[in-house]
């Protein structure tokens, strides 16, 4: 259950109680719902919520983008603006605030809750990784060493207050210099470096310590013997992106028993340093994938929605004027349009859902005893009952009973996505077939029996598939460049690639244009632990 403090924005009173109520019902606390920009700064920096359901339209003299600005800017809380329609110079100005969502009046409660706790999760990123890089810089500003940071081409990055006394060049003058203005030394390898750096043909080997015993030159000419250490700084594929120096005034030269130990000390905080790097780097991977994420969650939505939006809106208000008026069958007709416009978008929710729980690794996998041909007759005549007598669906066993070891629920995602793929892009009156087989591994389990695959296998009669798309068909929000206008979120592969996964399994398509793909499932029948309770089965 959640627990988190949610400040509601709307001008609305109606409005503004009926979301209040559906947060409660969620299990988020609700202290006030406020009625203008004025009202809600106020009421952001004396309750200090997680989140901010922000109204864009606002009265008052200030919109609801210019309070959530001060809110960010005052009080660092995340906002998720609401709307209902809003003018392109409106949203314009909303995105310069970075809104951590978008939510379209009215609300539904799921995917209020999604959005939340989405937009909670990233602002808490946000603030990690903050902390992460004011650590980090904090760190090297703090150590005893003199610290330069150059980019690829031998620039300065940074250079902490320990090298600014030493090199007798302050931050704001080194910036964007070559490295060897700044560090000039003395030793022929170490100036070499100094002016080559992060040139293609500078060897790897020539950037780790270099000899001890140079003579730094400093801005007034006067020479500092010092130890210094430079090594590089890698990006992806091995990439050279810059170099760090190291280094300090060793005129009061001290045993060598110290400088040994010194040295030590120095080869672990490098360490220590890229390490912090690496996770600076991991969570800069993480937001950007939120990011896209989000981008690419809130245009499939936008642009899904409004169909549906717009049958259910035109149907409500032609039943307004004329229910009194029309017959009832005419009437049904409508509801019916209304429904199955909300049936879909449920649907898609629960898509996004779905995706979003495998992405962040929440999707449970619960398996269980399941004997697996009686599964399947049941999910054909379900699917018989839904298509009508549109298409022909028939299961095809190759023996009278499975038992397996399965999660039920994983289970029906897979087969109901791959046979609503294969109605959607099937003639009316085609045939789609499920055929059950098991087939034998070369390995065997730790209790020697052999180890055995259950293969579904979904071929249907539809458009095909180009070979081109084949590779990206089971990522989030990609469809075939052959689907036309036939509606879809191009989630429902990617949901039954995470199940099937989660299996154990995999999954492969053989498709030719205008004759039919064939969806081919494998997944392990049965795994060590579960042996003992299969062969009692």
């Amino acid at each position: 259950m959640s627990n988190e403090k949610i400040l509601v924005v709307e001008d609305e009173g109606i409005v503004a109680l009926d979301i209040q109520t559906i947060l409660e019902d969620l299990g988020y606390q609700v202290p006030v719902a406020v009625a203008s920009g004025e009202e809600a700064i106020e009421a952001a920096a004396q309750m200090q919520p997680d989140l901010v359901l922000m109204d864009i339209h606002l009265e008052g003299s200030i919109d609801g983008v210019t309070a959530a600005e001060q809110i960010r800017d005052r009080f660092n809380i995340p906002v998720v603006y609401l709307t209902a329609y809003s003018d392109e110079d409106t949203l314009q100005r909303a995105k310069l605030t970075t809104p951590f969502g978008y939510l379209i009046k009215p609300l539904e409660a799921r995917s209020l809750k999604s959005t939340i706790d989405m937009a909670i999760y990233r602002h808490q990123i946000e603030q990690e990784l903050k902390q992460s890089k004011e650590w980090f810089a904090t760190t090297l500003r703090s150590i005893g060493d003199a610290v330069i940071a150059t980019d690829e081409i031998g620039r300065i990055r940074f250079i902490n207050p320990v090298a600014e006394t030493l090199t007798g060049w302050k931050q704001a003058e080194a910036l964007g210099k070559e490295i060897g203005q700044v560090f000039r030394i003395t030793h022929e390898m170490s100036a070499a470096i100094a002016q080559r750096l992060g040139t293609a043909e500078i060897p790897t080997e020539n950037l780790v310590e270099t000899p001890n015993e140079r003579v730094l030159i400093a801005k007034n000419g006067s020479k500092i013997p010092i130890d210094d250490t430079v090594a590089p700084i890698g990006g992806e594929n091995d990439k050279i992106i810059g170099a760090v120096y190291v280094f300090r005034d060793i005129t009061s030269k001290k045993a060598t028993e110290v400088l040994q130990k010194e040295r030590i000390r120095l080869e672990t905080e490098v360490k220590e340093r890229a390490l912090a790097e690496a996770e600076i780097r991991r969570l800069l991977e993480i937001e950007t994938e939120l990011s896209e994420f989000k981008s690419r969650l809130i245009t499939t939505i936008s642009h899904e929605f409004r169909t549906p939006m717009s049958v259910i809106l035109s149907s409500a208000e032609l039943l307004q004027v004329y229910s009194d008026t029309w017959p009832e069958e005419r009437k049904e007709t409508h509801y019916q349009r209304i429904k199955t416009a909300i049936e879909y978008m449920t649907g898609m929710i629960e898509d996004v859902t779905l995706v979003g729980q495998a992405e962040s690794g929440h999707l449970e996998f619960q398996p269980h005893p399941i004997e697996l041909v009686d599964f399947c007759t049941r999910a054909v005549e379900q699917m018989k009952v839904s298509t009508g007598d549109r298409h022909q669906i028939r299961l095809i066993p190759h023996t009278e009973k499975i038992s397996a070891f399965m999660d039920s629920q994983l289970l029906r995602q897979i087969l109901n996505n791959l046979f609503s793929n294969a109605i959607k892009y099937s003639p009316q009156g085609g045939e789609i077939t499920l055929e059950l087989t098991i087939e034998s591994e070369p390995v065997t389990t730790n209790l020697h029996h052999p180890a055995s695959l259950v293969v579904f296998r979904i071929k249907d009669p539809g458009i095909g598939i180009p070979q081109q798309d084949l590779q990206q068909l089971f990522e989030s929000f990609q469809r075939a460049t052959n689907v036309g206008t036939i509606r879809g979120t191009g989630l429902g592969l990617a949901i039954v690639k995470k199940c099937v996964e989660l299996h154990g399994g995999q999954i492969q398509i053989e498709s030719e244009i205008d004759k039919g793909s064939t969806f081919i499932v494998k997944i392990p029948l049965q795994t060590p632990s579960y042996d003992v309770i299969l062969d009692e089965l």
